[in-house]
């Protein structure tokens, strides 16, 4: 059995007279009915949980939720921890709740532990509890505004991209719980919308996007709500933008440097430094990775033995007994770290459609060239066989794509090459080129006269 644990301060809120209208609009007969079927909906939602009642905090641990949120106390396989949050009985919209009182308890986990966020064992949970309008009628608790101009449905996706089980515990019609987002430019595109439908509202012109960068920023010194605003959506963005590059110096120093402040500036900084990917598996260190690539060689080199003295019996009974797509998989995981998840020629997104594709094989370097990132792209299935099978290269010169004569004009079409394409300059290291010499030099053998 386990207990849910709410804060003195939430559970004497239903002493006001405007919540206890609404929960009894509900159904609720008092407070204690009310969080009686909070219990039963968690138990029917989540049955690990085996919930038998409410608690309260003591003073220390309401220090560190903040007023409307709590814990559960028990005993579960998969979850060190599981934290339950709510928004306000009766308010308006209930983003200032999630907001207001939301980002304090962030602010305090991710300073604490810089991994909060990213840590699969703690299981965070969000229960809309707010009755939408100022009128006692349910017909009227919805969402106005076209579903992507609505804050409260902004904040909801950002509460889901943040790893947030989101429910309507209290229904607000129009209310689409989730997808999370996609991307850091949905994010942002949904944010500019609604600044075109609000253009008064200053809260949504603090993040945008430049090259590779979230940049956050704020015109002036900020106002508290307008503070923990724009904190959960720059959290929101550092969890979709896969380039690890964040740049949140300008509005750290304009807010006078507080605690949230310093908690987002220095959560940017260690995600970055990090190469963290939410969601990702951890990545193998650099020892693990060449202890890997070795025993790959070994493989190869057993490979070889076998096929020349039982020919490809002995072949498909090596290759049965080790895994070859462990070295991809890693180089690829890096490599999407590095530059992001999209196909170098056409911007597939689809990481299982996405290959490591070496410059020049690795049949033909030593370990230290197979585990080199200089000498790989991050290539979808189509594009990755173009370039091995030298029906396309890249210029060592100036990263220019050349593209195989032995192409038509509508494959060129078909498969979507770029003939003005260029690698990108910074992707024109040194030892890249050195590769590229190479992968150049077996593309003039093949496509030569």
């Amino acid at each position: 059995m386990s207990k849910l644990f709410i804060t003195q301060r939430y559970y004497d809120k239903f002493i006001d007279k405007d919540a206890n209208k609404v929960i009894r609009l509900y159904g609720f007969s008092d407070r204690d009915k009310y969080f009686e079927g909070i219990i039963h909906y968690l138990n029917d939602k989540y049955p690990f949980l085996n919930l038998d009642g409410i608690d309260i905090m003591t003073p220390e641990e309401a220090s560190v939720y903040s007023m409307y949120n709590g814990f559960i106390r028990g005993d579960f396989t998969d979850y060190d921890e599981v934290l339950v949050s709510f928004s306000d009985p009766y308010t308006k919209e209930g983003n200032t709740i999630i907001s207001q009182q939301l980002m304090p308890m962030l602010q305090q986990r991710i300073s604490a532990d810089m991994k909060f966020l990213y840590n699969k064992r703690i299981k965070r949970i969000f229960l809309l509890t707010s009755h939408k309008v100022s009128m006692f009628d349910a017909s009227k608790n919805s969402i106005k505004e076209a579903a992507r101009g609505s804050t409260l449905q902004l904040l909801v996706r950002c509460l889901v991209t943040l790893g947030f089980d989101v429910y309507p515990f209290i229904p607000i019609f129009n209310l689409t719980i989730g997808p999370r987002f996609a991307s850091i430019e949905e994010l942002v595109s949904d944010m500019e919308y609604i600044k075109s439908q609000n253009a008064g509202n200053l809260q949504h012109k603090q993040i945008e996007i430049r090259g590779n960068k979230v940049i956050g920023s704020f015109s002036q010194a900020p106002k508290g709500q307008d503070e923990k605003y724009f904190a959960i959506r720059y959290l929101t963005a550092i969890v979709l933008n896969k380039h690890n590059q964040y740049d949140v110096s300008q509005a750290y120093n304009i807010s006078g440097k507080s605690q949230m402040m310093e908690m987002l500036y220095n959560f940017a900084n260690y995600v970055q430094s990090n190469d963290i990917i939410y969601g990702a598996s951890d990545s193998m260190s650099d020892a693990e990775f060449m202890t890997l690539i070795k025993k790959e060689d070994e493989f190869l080199s057993k490979l070889k033995v076998l096929a020349e003295k039982y020919g490809e019996e002995g072949v498909r009974s090596v290759t049965s007994t080790v895994r070859l797509s462990e070295v991809q998989d890693e180089l690829r995981k890096r490599l999407i770290k590095k530059h992001g998840c999209k196909c170098l020629l056409c911007n597939t997104t689809n990481e299982e459609l996405l290959v490591a594709s070496h410059i020049k094989p690795a049949s033909e370097c030593d370990i230290y060239g197979k585990a080199d990132l200089d000498n790989a792209f991050l290539l979808c299935a189509a594009h990755d066989k173009l370039f091995d099978r030298n029906f396309i290269t890249f210029s060592f010169i100036d990263g220019k794509l050349q593209i195989s004569n032995k192409l038509t004009a509508e494959e060129i079409k078909i498969w979507n090459l770029d003939e003005n394409f260029c690698l990108p300059e910074e992707m024109l290291t040194s030892k890249r080129r050195e590769y590229l010499i190479w992968h150049n030099d077996e593309f003039e053998k093949k496509n030569g006269d």
